[in-house]
């Protein structure tokens, strides 16, 4: 059965909920693609709890997100997947 690693000899295409370093310049950001399309995709850098009290679960918390263009898509490392936003096992490598 092929892996998502297997594949990684091929050209990358970013997807929802897999976790990537960027290796941009002499930087390295990574985190989970939050939002893919055919033109960028968003990374979670991180997440904090908001300091006010909501009511709403969905949103409790600040995303910092960084946007990558597809022209950079070549600079993408994939690292792992999960199942989604609230998966709390551990992710497939």
């Amino acid at each position: 059965m092929e892996t998502r690693k297997d594949r990684m000899a091929h050209k990358y295409v970013p997807k929802l909920h897999d976790y990537v370093r960027w290796h941009h310049g002499k930087y390295i950001h990574e985190g989970w693609i939050y939002f893919c399309d055919q033109e960028y995709i968003s990374i979670e850098l991180y997440v904090k709890n908001k300091t006010c009290t909501l009511t709403d679960d969905l949103h409790k918390k600040h995303h910092v997100l960084l946007c990558c263009h597809h022209w950079n898509w070549h600079q993408l490392e994939y690292v792992k997947s999960r199942k989604g936003f609230n998966d709390n096992s551990e992710p497939n490598t």
